[in-house]
């Protein structure tokens, strides 16, 4: 499908079909990511974690920019200016995240850290849900599990 999509004569609407393809495609990249540098960091293959930073983690920093500057164009083709800035922050908040895992990495890899505590904590699921429900959550009740409070 993506082929075809970035063939001139599939359709007039292909412009509008790159971006779900490109979300599709960091998507892709960016699920089971942790899982990796977890197996990897777990089995003491500083290689390993070295091939993903480089490789993967590398592509996906590449095509979350795309996807950037894509939903941009999009937004502002079809949208008033208003309410990007939200979904820009996002981004932002997205393209440095991955850029301090590429660096905390790179710097375990290198030596110049003892662990990379993000790889050896066990993740626990912080909203339970009844089997038959669905959850709701919105942007910021989503984005960390981190939950700063301001003492009065």
């Amino acid at each position: 499908l993506l082929a075809r999509i970035d063939n001139e004569s599939f359709s007039p609407m292909r412009e509008r079909l790159r971006f779900p393809a490109q979300v599709a495609r960091v998507l892709s990249l960016k699920c089971d990511l942790r899982k990796k540098f977890v197996e990897a960091y777990g089995a003491g293959s500083r290689e390993r974690l070295a091939e993903l930073v480089n490789g993967r983690l590398r592509l996906l920093r590449e095509e979350v920019e795309k996807l950037w500057m894509m939903h941009r164009v999009l937004w502002l083709q079809t949208y008033k200016v208003f309410g990007w800035e939200v979904l820009e922050q996002r981004y932002g908040g997205l393209r440095a995240r991955l850029s301090t895992m590429a660096f905390m990495v790179e710097e375990y890899v290198e030596g110049r850290l003892a662990r990379l505590e993000e790889l050896e904590t066990k993740l626990e699921r912080i909203f339970h849900v009844e089997p038959d429900r669905l959850l709701f959550l919105s942007y910021a009740r989503c984005y960390t599990p981190s939950c700063i409070k301001q003492l009065n």
